[in-house]
């Protein structure tokens, strides 16, 4: 959520600053979605960090994939009407 904070406060001057945060349950799963306004010229096609310092940040990806893999889940970055969207699935035991 600090990705889409950050993302959605650095939005070029005119775009609307945008997050929403969902967090459903169904069929013995947990989705959690959040989608956010982003300023496209920062956005890379890998989602990797756009700061200098590569070597303090670009953890979140990596990070959030690695927990979602060891509770059975995975994660899903796409785009969508113009906002940047992450989905976790985790399976509920």
């Amino acid at each position: 959520m600090d990705n889409a904070i950050e993302a959605a406060t650095q939005c070029p001057l005119g775009k609307t600053k945008y997050m929403e945060i969902s967090i459903t349950e169904r069929n013995q799963f947990l989705f959690i979605i959040v989608k956010n306004s982003y300023n496209q010229e920062k956005l890379q096609p890998d989602l990797s960090t756009s700061k200098e310092n590569k070597l303090e940040h670009g953890f979140g990806v990596k990070t959030m994939k690695r927990i979602a893999t060891k509770y059975n889940g995975h994660v899903d970055f796409y785009l969508e009407e113009g906002l940047f969207c992450c989905r976790v699935t985790l399976q509920i035991k």
